[in-house]
C-alpha cells in the first residue's frame, strides 16, 4: 500500500504523507529495516513527501543491504529509484 501511495503514476492515488506514515508502521516490526524492499518503499514515501535528502539516505541504507546480499535483481530495480531521489525528484511506478 505504501509503495503504490508513493509511486502511482496517477496523481489521484498518490499520497505523500499517508505513503510515509504506512511505511514507518511497517518498519517498526523486528527485522523490518533488514529488509531492502521495504527500506525502499520508505524512501519512496519520503521522497513523495518531499524530504529528498532522507529518501536519498534511506535508498543508500537498502542499496548497502542489497549488496552485501549481492542482490542483483534490487539493485537493478532499486538504482534508477535512487538516482531520481538523489536528484530530487519523486519515484514513478510504470503504468
Amino acid at each position: 500500500l505504501a509503495w503504490l501511495l508513493a509511486t502511482a503514476p496517477d496523481n489521484a492515488v498518490r499520497n505523500g504523507s499517508e505513503a510515509l506514515k504506512t511505511a514507518e508502521f511497517f518498519l517498526q516490526a523486528p527485522g523490518a529495516r533488514e529488509n531492502a524492499d521495504f527500506l525502499l518503499t520508505l524512501a519512496a514515501a519520503q521522497a513523495e513527501a518531499g524530504d529528498f535528502k532522507a529518501a536519498a539516505a534511506t535508498v543508500e541504507e537498502s542499496l548497502t543491504l542489497a549488496r552485501r546480499r549481492a542482490d542483483l535483481s534490487f539493485l537493478r530495480r532499486a538504482l534508477p529509484a535512487a538516482e531520481a531521489f538523489r536528484s530530487g525528484k519523486p519515484w514513478r511506478a510504470r503504468p
